[in-house]
């Protein structure tokens, strides 16, 4: 790979475009200086791009950090968002084709839980691009799964998209650049070793991606203990899918909330 495409890969550069593009310069956010950093290192030097492949990601980490810029810029102007209540939150903690995703799809069928599709995971915040009174992100859900089909069968036939459905919150995570989802698509050993290090129960980097979290059921009790000790509502599934048990809560502890348009800001209601 070329040194000019190496260059999407610095930070201060995509820091400039991404104010640049989303119309937002007096915004300043230091949070994601530090990962960011080290997730860019790695790009440029372990990750082992094509030249196709770096500049989609350079045209991702770009969306990412407009799409943060915007929803700072959405708090700033609306604080009050900062104050509406999550009443009993579910968490679902579990491996990878164990059915969680299943599981929080049914669950979010009854009616009974407030869902965030993933049209709108994918754009928390209508487009700026879209005529006054329509909505083009549905459209845009449905031609990336269409792709994501197209393009990687084995993904997809392991974790179906659909559009109007919930899905795992990881896309809203990635805005963070502080998540493990910024390692999907590369090799980033040195920015998974910071990751993960602050993290109760890391067990070390070994797999190809770049680690190896949280290996044996024993390192999943700190989360669970957090889960408890804020009183969330959790489901947590044990290691052999064979024998899935709810195992730290039952369903009849869970508390459902379904925020109405009487009770929640009009601010939200209107992304």
């Amino acid at each position: 790979m070329s040194n000019s495409t190496l260059d999407g890969f610095q930070l201060q550069p995509l820091l400039v475009a991404a104010h640049q593009k989303a119309g937002i310069n007096d915004i300043s956010d230091d949070d994601i200086v530090e990962p960011l950093t080290l997730l860019l290192a790695d790009y440029r030097t372990t990750a082992a791009f094509s030249a196709q492949g770096a500049q989609a990601m350079q045209s991702h980490l770009l969306d990412c950090l407009v799409m943060r810029l915007r929803i700072l810029d959405k708090i700033r102007q609306h604080p009050e968002i900062l104050d509406e209540e999550i009443c009993g939150p579910l968490v679902i903690l579990g491996l990878s084709r164990t059915g969680t995703t299943k599981l929080q799809r049914v669950l979010g069928a009854t009616g009974n839980f407030q869902t965030l599709p993933l049209w709108k995971m994918m754009n928390p915040l209508p487009l700026p691009t879209d005529p006054p009174g329509t909505d083009s992100r549905l459209a845009f859900a449905e031609q990336t799964a269409a792709a994501t089909k197209q393009m990687f069968p084995r993904f997809y036939a392991g974790h179906p998209m659909v559009p109007n459905e919930p899905d795992e919150e990881v896309l809203l995570q990635e805005l963070t650049f502080a998540c493990e989802a910024s390692s999907f698509m590369a090799h980033v050993p040195n920015y998974l070793q910071w990751l993960m290090s602050r993290i109760s129960g890391y067990a070390g980097v070994t797999n190809m991606q770049g680690a190896k979290f949280l290996s044996v059921a024993e390192d999943l009790r700190p989360i669970v203990e957090q889960v408890k000790r804020r009183e969330f509502q959790g489901v947590f599934f044990p290691y052999k899918p064979a024998t899935l048990a709810f195992s730290s809560f039952s369903f009849t502890q869970l508390k459902t909330c379904r925020t109405s348009s009487s009770n929640s800001s009009p601010r939200l209601r209107s992304m």
